[in-house]
């Protein structure tokens, strides 16, 4: 079972703003990387489209759209008419815009983390239901995902996910410097975190049923970009070693054993919503 934080909305609300606001303040470089980490996540999570019987995809929905790539990369791939990007980041959403906003495409910003009041937001732009909501990198930092989910299957047809697996054993227990376990302080806003054995379950947890799945391992540039690599010596050699060790792994081992032990990857998971499917 997953270890959840027990926070209540109260007490959760005001530090993922805090990170939020600082997670969008970056360089040149580092929005540069996250945009061409959007193109390999979105390119993941699509494949699963492939030979579904889901019938055509005309309107996109993505919460928490960050720069706004993944959308593009979606309504690209799918040929969808309107789309529709939020996030509560005032810096993201007007990169979003300046950078890809058009007549097809609309991205706004919303006021506040409540999925209650941005769901109001959405229905307000749009009144009739997505037929694809996109969560690409979201549901880790949401306190109550039960109730995030259940908000928006009200304004959706189907969900594409994709999660991190970031619980590794390499990453976890081996290193000699242990990263902080999933909580209300977690460096990178996480509040859970999943390894590919219980990724599904919690998926299935939230009365969502997967209609097709998969996971994939992480380009070597996106684990170890060139922006993150230490300027003194003993972590450059760390950086390193620990890059050819991954980079050596991957081709020896079976995907789902080098994700499990040595991390690096993510889950992607196309599914619906269903009411009685919400597990306790």
């Amino acid at each position: 079972m997953i270890d959840y934080v027990q926070a209540s909305k109260s007490s959760s609300q005001p530090l993922l703003e805090n990170f939020y606001t600082e997670w969008s303040r970056k360089t040149p470089a580092e929005i540069e990387f996250d945009i061409k980490v959007s193109i390999e996540k979105s390119g993941a999570a699509l494949s699963l489209l492939e030979d579904t019987n889901i019938g055509p995809v005309n309107s996109v929905l993505e919460v928490g759209c960050g720069f706004g790539r993944n959308l593009v990369e979606v309504m690209n791939r799918t040929g969808a008419s309107y789309g529709l990007g939020c996030d509560f980041s005032e810096e993201t959403i007007e990169y979003a815009k300046k950078h890809y906003e058009n007549k097809s495409i609309r991205f706004f910003r919303n006021s506040s983390l409540d999925i209650e009041s941005t769901v109001s937001q959405l229905r307000k732009i749009y009144d009739k239901p997505f037929d694809l909501v996109i969560l690409f990198d979201t549901l880790e930092h949401i306190p109550g995902p039960k109730t995030f989910i259940r908000a928006l299957s009200s304004v959706s047809r189907y969900f594409l996910i994709k999660l991190p697996l970031e619980d590794s054993i390499l990453d976890n227990y081996l290193l000699p410097v242990r990263k902080r376990y999933p909580c209300s302080l977690h460096p990178d806003g996480h509040l859970r975190e999943f390894h590919v054995n219980n990724v599904h379950q919690f998926v299935v947890s939230l009365g969502l049923t997967p209609l097709k799945y998969d996971l994939y391992e992480y380009s070597i540039n996106t684990l170890f970009p060139g922006h993150i690599r230490p300027a003194h010596l003993k972590g450059k050699l760390f950086f390193e070693m620990l890059r050819m060790i991954k980079c050596a792994a991957r081709y020896m081992l079976p995907r789902r054993v080098f994700l499990r032990i040595i991390g690096g990857g993510g889950f992607v998971c196309l599914a619906k919503w269903d009411p009685e499917f919400v597990l306790e």
